[in-house]
């Protein structure tokens, strides 16, 4: 018989004993219809999130990387089309046979900065993803399509250059642009080379995904780690304006260079008679021309000085305006950049006044960030000396010029070796006072470029 002080553990219930209303139980785990769940609803199929891409196998990643990898290229092909709607033809160039190879250079440089985005995940992927189990002959396949579009996955543009910017055309290059029926556009024919760039690249880069997702035994993080990569890239809405902004940049560029014409050395400034004693003055015909000319692509920038000058007090910034069609300015006023970051060539002019005569160029800014003064601009070198300079004062010409002027407009008939003499000595004199102004224009320069730090492209017109 049982203590009845002592409570006796519960019997396990059977299925004909009743169940008592205290005795605790546990409740059975809720049905779930494993089908259900893993069909997408409507809505989920019609705007669906972005997938997770962990756990997915090696056949899941090759398709994710092939489709975000066409659609990027896809994007880029869509930017190209619509911004060539707002660029204008330019000018028939100074010297036809090296527009070819310019645009040729153009077209290269663009195409670098649209793969890029995603080469260095796919030479990534193709030097460790395989490892050992990346076969010679597989290997050997990539690099055959590798080489002949190594541009296509970043390989050989370490460095990028500003698209556009290059002048310099080796003479066996040099060739016009072929004549179309019809008389096909400068500007059709760049977007036709550069559409048939992309298409290429796009293709060389499926190939490389092809090849190399074949192997097997994948570095299965790596093939996630790329098309979680390309995935974000996709993602991104503004990777397409940002080309759509370099190919503005580009051609505004290309226009300019063939504007200004052929640099015969990289080292070589980018207008003639730049950075030395003489500036402008000793530039010759074609200097003056590239100094003072109308440039497609240019953007002039106007500063106003006071009737006094003494450094940079009281200076103004009297206009931006930019040598290209409205569709062109539009575009490059959504770049929100600094005016000195902009990479495009930009020519600051000093002066007053509403007669052009007024005004002189003092310096450019090249797309790769150079500077090209005009040692010999009175303005500047009035600036760079600090001292209460009259503005007219930098208008008037020389006492010593005007003679020098005098006696070289008399050539062989100076009469007498007096004559001779005074003018080699006048010259010398000349040389002299322009090696003196240089070095404070070349202080005044660099003052007036600090000054211009304070302004960005967004006032452009």
């Amino acid at each position: 018989m049982s203590d009845p002080n002592y409570a006796q553990e519960p019997k396990p219930s059977t299925s004909s004993e009743p169940v008592s209303a205290s005795q605790q139980i546990s409740a059975p785990a809720p049905k779930t219809s494993a089908t259900k769940d893993s069909i997408p609803s409507a809505a989920e199929i019609l705007q669906p999130s972005k997938p997770s891409l962990t756990g997915a196998d090696d056949k899941v990643l090759s398709v994710a990387i092939t489709t975000y990898l066409n659609t990027i290229y896809d994007e880029f092909d869509r930017q190209l089309t619509r911004t060539l709607t707002h660029l204008a033809e330019p000018p028939p160039a100074k010297e036809p046979e090296i527009v070819a190879r310019l645009m040729g250079m153009l077209v290269e440089s663009l195409t670098n900065l649209a793969v890029n985005l995603v080469g260095g995940g796919l030479v990534n992927l193709a030097a460790t993803a395989g490892g050992a189990n990346l076969g010679a002959a597989v290997r050997s396949a990539v690099q055959a399509v590798s080489k002949p579009a190594g541009q296509a996955v970043g390989v050989a543009f370490v460095k990028q250059s500003v698209p556009g910017s290059a002048r310099c055309v080796a003479p066996e290059t040099k060739q016009r642009l072929p004549e179309e029926p019809g008389g096909k556009s400068t500007l059709d024919e760049f977007g036709a080379r550069q559409q048939r760039q992309l298409s290429s690249r796009k293709a060389d880069a499926n190939v490389i995904v092809a090849l190399i997702t074949s192997t097997p035994n994948l570095d299965h993080r790596r093939l996630t780690d790329l098309a979680v990569q390309l995935q974000s890239i996709e993602a991104e809405s503004d990777d397409g304006s940002r080309f759509a902004q370099q190919v503005t940049i580009g051609w505004l560029n290309f226009c300019s260079a063939i504007s200004l014409g052929e640099k015969k050395t990289v080292a070589e400034p980018d207008l003639l008679g730049a950075n030395e004693p003489g500036g402008l003055a000793s530039a010759g015909i074609k200097g003056v021309e590239q100094w003072r000319g109308g440039h497609d692509g240019f953007v002039d920038v106007s500063i106003a000085f006071p009737d006094q000058i003494h450094g940079l007090e009281g200076i103004k910034l009297a206009s931006m305006r930019a040598q290209t069609s409205a569709g062109a300015i539009r575009i490059l006023r959504t770049l929100e950049s600094p005016f000195l970051g902009t990479p495009i060539y930009r020519r600051v002019w000093l002066g007053q006044g509403p007669s052009p005569l007024g005004w002189d160029p003092a310096l450019v800014l090249s797309p790769d960030g150079s500077v090209n003064l005009d040692m010999d601009n009175p303005i500047l070198a009035a600036v760079g000396r600090m001292q209460l300079t009259d503005i007219d004062q930098t208008r008037s010409i020389d006492d010593d010029d005007k003679e020098i002027v005098e006696l070289e407009q008399r050539g062989d008939s100076l009469s007498t070796s007096i004559d001779r003499a005074r003018l080699v000595s006048l010259r010398s004199k000349r040389a002299s006072k322009r090696v003196e102004r240089s070095r404070y224009a070349a202080l005044g320069g660099s003052m007036l470029i600090s000054w211009l730090a304070r302004f960005s492209m967004e006032g452009l017109t």
